[in-house]
């Protein structure tokens, strides 16, 4: 009886958060065209799905491996679609100097509204950046790697984790397929991968229910 009430409580609680947060998201977009604002609502309403989610494993394993590439206690870090504090307090955690979230919905000070394709942060601003389950939902997904690029010094450290071979809808919207087609989107910014991998669904080490790639590379 109480969780078919919870789950109704959380259906409300996020339609009104959808309904108060729509102005501040809009306000942050400029004049862009209706189809643009659907997609952004869309993903609003899966950050908002996602904002009770602890700690998942695939974020600690992913930013222990980070840390073995970066010098954490020196690194301004940004986690694009971060939806909670989750990944920031890992990274802290580990000893990052700073961490900056940036999502289409905030409840902490320390996570910013912002659309990942057009970041309102001046260039180089950030040592490590660091987005998992985030890439897929791109509407334009070589914009978004530009951004990157451009936020992130010259040999700063960029971590991705995207799920792959699934079903696109919804708000799931590309399918990256390996890791070579996602290497490929930042070729004209890469200069070294780092680390990848491959993992099924179920592995050990991913705990998702599709395979999904992950990679760690510098930019130039």
């Amino acid at each position: 009886m109480l969780l078919p009430i919870r789950r109704t409580a959380r259906r409300l609680l996020n339609a009104l958060r959808l309904r108060r947060h729509r102005k501040t998201l809009y306000a942050t977009m400029g004049n862009q065209p209706a189809e643009y604002r659907d997609y952004l609502e869309t993903q609003l309403k899966r950050t908002l799905g996602k904002l009770d989610a602890p700690l998942q494993g695939r974020t600690q394993l992913m930013v222990d491996a980070v840390a073995r590439f970066a010098d954490l206690p020196h690194s301004r870090v940004l986690c694009v679609g971060c939806r909670n504090t989750a990944e920031l307090d890992y990274f802290l955690a580990r000893g990052a100097q700073s961490v900056t979230g940036i999502d289409l919905y905030s409840g902490d000070p320390r996570i910013q509204v912002m659309d990942m394709h057009q970041m309102t942060f001046p260039a180089d601003q950030f040592d490590v950046l660091y987005t998992v389950h985030a890439l897929e939902h791109a509407h334009d997904p070589a914009k978004v790697a530009g951004e990157i690029a451009r936020v992130v010094r010259p040999q700063g450290i960029v971590a991705i984790e995207v799920p792959v071979r699934y079903p696109t809808g919804g708000a799931d919207l590309v399918d990256f397929e390996n890791l070579d087609k996602l290497h490929a989107l930042f070729a004209p910014y890469l200069d070294q991968v780092l680390w990848g991998e491959e993992l099924p669904a179920g592995a050990p080490a991913n705990h998702s229910g599709t395979p999904v790639i992950r990679t760690i590379f510098c930019l130039r």
